[in-house]
């Protein structure tokens, strides 16, 4: 599971791959309450149905491309949303009601594109096999896809009135670890890429794979993505690829950026850590921070970071939009993480006591707030007051007030 907020805050998208669809609820502004749309309006599914099993049928939207879904993303502008979905490789291309927030797929091949067109039902592309995420530009221009087995990330050009899509054509539609099969650019440190951020200012695009963190400089007039040279262009946990070195950062993992743009935090389920980097915003080049500063862990000590909490087996991570907090959601610990962040240096400090997370279990540590079941998504509402958790265990949303400064959270 997987979700995006609308920039308005009026809405929040939600990519169910066992239901095969994705769900529509409306936020109140004043409040943050959710409600799932009625009838129809709720919900876009693979076959109309709830999901599998479901002996209701009609009752959801009937759309395209939309088995085992997997990430969502809603265009600057609120007037798209784009879903990307594991079988057959696709995405799903949506445009969204501004007033109402009720998603209608867009009619014909342009309502889909997949990895090998779906009979003709969508357009073909190329590097989506089993895609895992989707980002959109800050400029609306670009879609960017993150796909695990073609270990690739796929270019997009968006049409910035119809939102419809179109790959960059030749080598400038894809780049690739393994670029011969699609005609890729080659890339580096791209094995298994199932993470995907773009930076505020539009300028790079970082992947999270296997064991590594790959750095793109993106072009802002055809959105052509170029690896930077040598150690520069990627961080790996044990320098391969000619990457420069990194810690805790096994097998793929979580990644979100600063509202400044100058910090990028990354999880590693297997070292049961959070690795923060500072970001130059002039290059985007990243670093690693000095010592223990750089990561918190688990069991701090075997990575050469510092102790933390609610740390076992994290995938998601959020930074609130003052910059202030830092969010992660982790599996093993059926809790959220909740660091405060220093806005100057970027560096990372888990609120003390049970405050430094909230979870499903008391016993860890943590204050045992609502119900919390292998946390796969955090989403912030953009004025910073509410915080949701999308709960893959349980198939849930948990709704959160955020209370500023301290970013601690409370059931909503």
């Amino acid at each position: 599971m997987a979700a995006a907020m609308s920039p308005d805050g009026k809405n929040i998208y939600v990519a169910s791959q066992d239901s095969n669809a994705v769900a529509i609820f409306d936020r109140d502004l004043a409040t943050g309450v959710l409600h799932q749309k009625s009838d129809t309006a709720g919900c876009v599914s693979k076959d109309g149905s709830e999901g599998p099993g479901s002996r209701t049928g009609g009752a959801c939207q009937q759309g395209r491309a939309l088995s085992q879904a997997s990430d969502v993303a809603v265009s600057p502008d609120g007037a798209n949303v784009y879903v990307v979905s594991t079988f057959p490789g696709a995405i799903a291309v949506f445009d969204r009601d501004s007033a109402t927030g009720v998603l209608r797929q867009q009619s014909g091949a342009a309502g889909c594109v997949s990895d090998n067109g779906s009979k003709g039902a969508c357009q073909r592309a190329r590097a989506l096999v089993r895609p895992a995420a989707v980002v959109v530009s800050p400029d609306g221009k670009n879609v960017y896809v993150a796909s695990e087995e073609s270990n690739a990330v796929a270019i997009f050009v968006r049409d910035p009135t119809t939102g419809a899509l179109s790959q960059a054509p030749g080598s400038a539609g894809c780049i690739s670890e393994t670029p011969a099969g699609e005609r890729c650019r080659k890339g580096r440190a791209l094995e298994f890429a199932d993470g995907l951020l773009i930076s505020p200012d539009g300028k790079n695009v970082y992947v999270s794979a296997l064991n590594s963190l790959a750095i793109l400089d993106r072009d802002p007039d055809t959105g052509a993505l170029i690896q930077k040279s040598g150690f520069l262009g990627c961080v790996s946990k044990d320098g391969r690829d000619g990457c420069r070195g990194g810690r805790s950062l096994k097998a793929p993992g979580g990644i979100a950026v600063s509202p400044d743009g100058r910090n990028i935090y990354r999880t590693s389920d297997i070292s049961n850590a959070v690795t923060s980097f500072d970001r130059d915003v002039k290059t985007g080049e990243l670093t690693s921070r000095h010592q223990n500063d750089g990561c918190i862990a688990e069991i701090g000590a075997r990575y050469g970071c510092r102790d933390g909490r609610a740390l076992r087996d994290p995938l998601a991570v959020t930074v609130s939009p003052d910059g202030r907090s830092v969010y992660v959601g982790s599996f093993g610990s059926d809790a959220v993480a909740i660091f405060s962040r220093n806005p100057t240096s970027g560096s990372l400090t888990q609120i003390p006591g049970r405050s430094g997370c909230v979870g499903e279990y008391i016993t860890k540590g943590c204050q045992k707030k609502g119900e919390i079941g292998l946390p796969e998504e955090i989403v912030i509402s953009p004025d910073g007051k509410d915080v949701y958790v999308v709960n893959s265990g349980i198939s849930t949303l948990s709704v959160f007030d955020r209370r500023a400064p301290t970013g601690k959270l409370v059931p909503g």
